[in-house]
């Protein structure tokens, strides 16, 4: 079902939605028609999960740019794939399609008897045939069928000629399992191949194997190598599905990187039978000016990563161990002068071969805002090699020898913070656009290293290249004509269409905003190797000072130097508590001396605590004798609390103590925001799902749980006998930014959830159960009466079974929360509704139960 045929009601249900939600799912809806031709006749019953917007559905172009060799080869080919194939009814069905149960055939007899019919294939693959009766048919070709027919007509019925045609297709049920973008059961149409299921599938993860897949078929299995068809167009291995078919993706194991002087320098996967010349082929040969008897490659030599240069024409016992190739270019090692790149404000020296790069450093003048701890030469004569150095320990560049070609980079501060942000950028999680550019990035970039590292040249991207693509993905218009006539249609009318144009245009803005940093972190982003190094050589600097963040520090510096550079303190730092940790070099050091020296530091930090940290601040408020916030030591339960305040008044509950806790209430968000996602995974599932029984009723129902989840704010109450002098109190410990509650003594009752009119109530002594359920009006329809619970004023919830309209069942109090859950029906495509649903109205009723004790 598509956006276009959606009913009435669920029109109706979609709009109770708030506006962010509601443009999300139609947002959906709308990716999700364009492929709606793909699943042709039948197909509709398994449907894999659809981009939530339309940067989702496009190429991830800024990746490609940014990546270059280290792009996986063959992945993207299901997303640049169009999402749909021709309907059935537009194929033509070849004479060696095999046929299946409920087929359904057309036959046409011709001579001495006459006749036209239809007639569908049993599910145990028996044709039955007017005349000569039944004729199993099940797994041959359609010729094979004319064949066998006619061969038995011929005996019992001379002079009749008998034509069998295909009239319709039964589909099917196949699956794709392993490493499969959305594994699961599919239904499809029998002229489907094995690649058309991973198109529908959404395609390969890029762990899983492209050329070691299987087509599993009873006791047998087909192997299918997806690059034979990508590289050499040979589709032999794409077999046309069978009933209950299996298509295998196993992990991908072995990947070289190719790159240089190559036509599409890409990473690719490699079996332990291919060759030096067979991974060229994969890359589409050899570029023209590439000198083939300079190649280098980056291999596993026991237990070591070594390289080596070779030539196109070796032999390599086994290509599975080489972990990268470069393919150089002829006359690389014309010798030009080194380039000095950084805040350097005069570059006076003149080249000779052999200079040290401290000969070179007496002649440059920096500017004031130069990185004193971090730099680096990248020398690409021969094996590529990266050395850093550090301007504040000049043993670190005595012996760096500067050949020709080399760039000797020197680090602004400016440069250093971007480092920082681009960190901080991957720590706390990119927008879902910004995650897929930068996330093959992040899992490449390590965080070993070594002081000076042979690593294979990084493949070159220009700036230029860079903005050219930025620029053409911003100006794109997002929006398509299409899409906005279909809305303008009156499908869910103006105020939907609305949600959705400001959904895109706060996406357009998203996509300013990552082109801008795309532009900032372009040189790490495409220099990797240097991130890298910077990464591995940080020292996380924490805490009281003034300017946290990670500093790469190579050679050995004067530990007060760094403090010095980072700002110093706080007037919070306990300056006596600083610490220095190196764990790989197995070093830490309590209170430093100033002149302490950093040697080399790898995976190390730099600590100050706050004095603040000494001490926990909590709130306490209500029926306290001395109300407020209290600076306390840590390990203070709430026992000690109540006497730091004075204890409770006469007037107080000491039932009736609510503590909020910062943790919980994260938790309890966190929760919330979890079940959303899947509600409205749910709402989408149902709105397309033409199977999906009582459709209507599941998206109501879903919607409504969806609202309950968006409405409730999480109040984080820690539940249980929080009374002076109770087990509880004096042993649990407070924590940062608790606050505690004393309410009076309660004298209401509340019922909340499914009754005719949620209510709080004077408490009355001796009244039931039914007796508050009767004075709200009763239960509606959609009451879960078995589920009914009652949550106590001390936040502990207890169930309701049995016979509780019985009047000596069980006996309430005041402050009790009466709650009515609501019963749920069958909701499809949403297994853990039940659980979902739990917790949502778990938090939410917790936080009304509130009012009968604080009202």
């Amino acid at each position: 079902m598509s956006s276009q045929n959606l009913s009435q009601e669920n029109l109706n249900y979609l709009n109770m939605l708030p506006p962010e939600a509601r443009a999300q799912v139609i947002g959906q809806l709308t990716a999700g028609d364009a492929g709606a031709g793909m699943l042709g006749m039948g197909m509709m019953a398994t449907m894999p999960p659809v981009a939530s917007s339309l940067f989702d559905k496009t190429e991830n172009t800024y990746a490609s740019t940014l990546l270059g060799s280290k792009r996986k080869f063959g992945y993207d080919f299901f997303t640049k794939t169009p999402s749909s194939y021709a309907p059935l009814i537009d194929l033509p069905i070849p004479n060696t399609y095999q046929i299946n149960p409920g087929d359904i055939l057309e036959v046409i007899t011709v001579g001495a008897d006459q006749l036209k019919r239809q007639l569908r294939v049993g599910l145990n693959g028996v044709l039955q045939m007017p005349v000569i009766g039944d004729v199993q048919i099940a797994g041959l070709t359609l010729e094979q069928v004319n064949i066998k027919v006619n061969e038995i007509y011929s005996k019992t019925s001379l002079g009749t000629e008998v034509i069998i045609s295909m009239q319709d297709l039964q589909p099917f049920q196949v699956f794709v399992l392993g490493a499969a973008k959305n594994p699961g059961a599919y239904t499809v149409n029998p002229l489907t191949t094995a690649s058309n299921l991973l198109i529908l599938s959404g395609g390969v993860e890029d762990y899983g194997s492209l050329r070691n897949m299987q087509i599993k078929r009873g006791e047998e299995t087909y192997p299918f190598d997806f690059y034979k068809q990508l590289i050499f167009g040979d589709r032999s291995g794409d077999k046309t599905l069978r009933p209950g078919d299996t298509v295998f993706i196993p992990p991908a194991i072995n990947f070289v990187e190719v790159k240089g002087k190559v036509n599409r320098p890409l990473t690719y996967e490699i079996k332990k039978t291919d060759t030096i010349s067979d991974i060229l082929t994969f890359a589409q040969e050899a570029l023209f000016d590439a000198d083939m008897d300079r190649l280098v490659i980056n291999y596993v030599d026991k237990d070591q990563i070594t390289n080596k240069q070779i030539s196109a024409s070796d032999q390599f016992e086994d290509v599975t161990k080489i972990l990268s190739m470069d393919i150089r270019g002829k006359g690389l090692e014309t010798n030009l002068n080194p380039v000095v790149v950084g805040p350097v404000k005069q570059n006076d020296f003149i080249y000779s071969e052999n200079i040290k790069l401290n000969e070179l450093i007496k002649n440059l003048e920096f500017a004031d805002n130069v990185y004193p701890f971090f730099g680096v030469v990248m020398n690409d004569v021969g094996n590529f090699k990266l050395s850093p150095f550090s301007l504040s320990d000049a043993d670190t560049y005595r012996d760096i020898e500067v050949k020709p070609n080399s760039v000797i980079r020197f680090f602004a501060n400016e440069d250093i913070q971007v480092f920082n942000d681009l960190l901080q950028e991957s720590a706390d999680g990119l927008d879902k656009l910004e995650n897929r550019l930068l996330k093959s990035f992040f899992e490449v970039v390590a965080v070993e290293s070594e002081e000076e590292s042979d690593l294979s040249a990084p493949q070159p991207q220009t700036s230029n290249a860079l903005k050219r693509e930025i620029e053409k993905r911003f100006n794109e218009n997002f929006i398509e004509d299409s899409v906005q006539s279909r809305f303008e249609s009156q499908i869910v009318g103006e105020d939907a269409l609305e949600d959705y144009k400001n959904q895109r245009e706060l996406e357009q803005r998203k996509m300013a905003d990552a082109s801008s940093k795309l532009l900032k972190y372009e040189f790490l982003l495409t220099n990797p190797e240097i991130f890298k190094l910077l990464k591995s050589h940080a020292i996380t600097v924490e805490g009281e000072f003034t300017r946290n963040g990670l500093y790469p520090v190579f050679g050995s510096v004067e530990i007060n130097k760094i403090i010095d550079f980072i700002g110093g303190y706080t007037p919070m730092a306990e300056k006596s508590m600083v610490e220095y940790i190196d764990l790989s070099n197995n070093i830490s050091v309590l209170s430093p001396d100033k002149r302490y020296l950093v040697k080399n530091p790898i995976n190390a930090s730099l600590t100050v605590p706050s004095i603040s940290s000494k001490y926990v601040r909590v709130k306490v408020m209500g029926e306290v004798n001395n109300p407020g916030e209290y600076t306390l030591l840590p390990g203070t339960t709430l026992e000690e609390l109540y006497r730091r305040s004075g204890g409770l008044k006469s007037t107080a509950s000491s039932k009736s103590i609510f503590l909020s806790r910062a943790s919980v209430k994260k938790a309890e968000k966190e929760a919330l925001e979890n079940s959303k996602k899947k509600l409205l995974d749910g709402i989408f599932y149902n709105l397309t799902n033409a199977n999906s029984a009582q459709t209507g009723g599941s998206v109501g129902e879903l919607v409504s749980i969806f609202n309950l989840a968006d409405q409730t704010e999480p109040i984080g109450r820690v539940v249980g006998d929080l009374s002076p002098e109770s087990k509880t109190a004096k042993e649990l410990i407070l924590e940062q930014d608790d606050e505690i509650y004393v309410f009076n003594k309660p004298q209401i009752i509340s019922v909340i959830g499914e009754v005719n009119s949620s209510s709080t109530l004077v408490f009355q002594d001796n009244k039931d159960l039914n007796f508050y359920i009767e004075s709200t009006g009763g239960f509606t329809k959609y009451a879960n009466k078995r589920e009914v619970y009652v949550i106590s004023s001390d936040g502990t919830a207890r169930p309701v079974s049995g016979n509780y309209f019985s009047s000596d069942f069980y006996r309430l109090a005041p402050g009790d929360t009466i709650v009515v859950p609501k019963k749920l029906g069958g909701i499809s495509g949403l297994p853990l509704v039940q659980v979902i649903t739990r917790s949502v109205s778990d938090i939410a009723f917790a936080a009304a139960s509130l009012n009968a004790i604080s009202d």
